[in-house]
């Protein structure tokens, strides 16, 4: 019977964290490769920071469905983008550097039914 509440567990923690999971892959990542995509064409541009800035801000004002979290993207990483487009790095390879693709993390949710069922003793969540 232990055994089988075990893997009960274990099933609904993978599934949730997968669904989770596929579900920042698919906005997050790919909002984040769109954006380095327009700073490399911009910096390519001479543009400065603030002209950047302002075009992002505009796109993702555009964008209403995924706006909060394009601003979270430019406002978190912009100056890091810029820098690394500046240093010639691989602009594919900045949003797995800075986790956005590739790491996905579950976010951290007070009401989340998953999050405080599986809450042990000590605290740490079991999934």
């Amino acid at each position: 019977m232990f055994a089988v509440v075990l893997t009960f567990l274990f099933a609904i923690c993978s599934a949730t964290e997968s669904a989770v999971q596929a579900d920042q892959q698919s906005t997050g990542c790919s909002l984040c490769q769109l954006i380095m995509q327009y700073v490399e064409t911009y910096v390519s541009q001479n543009q400065t920071e603030q002209e950047i800035i302002q075009k992002l801000e505009a796109f993702c004002a555009n964008i209403p469905l995924f706006g909060p979290e394009c601003d979270s993207i430019v406002s978190s990483y912009l100056p890091s983008m810029i820098q690394w487009i500046i240093n010639k790095e691989p602009p594919p390879v900045f949003c797995a550097t800075v986790r956005v693709c590739g790491a996905p993390r579950l976010p951290e949710k007070k009401n989340d039914f998953f999050n405080r069922l599986f809450i042990m003793p000590n605290g740490r969540h079991l999934c």
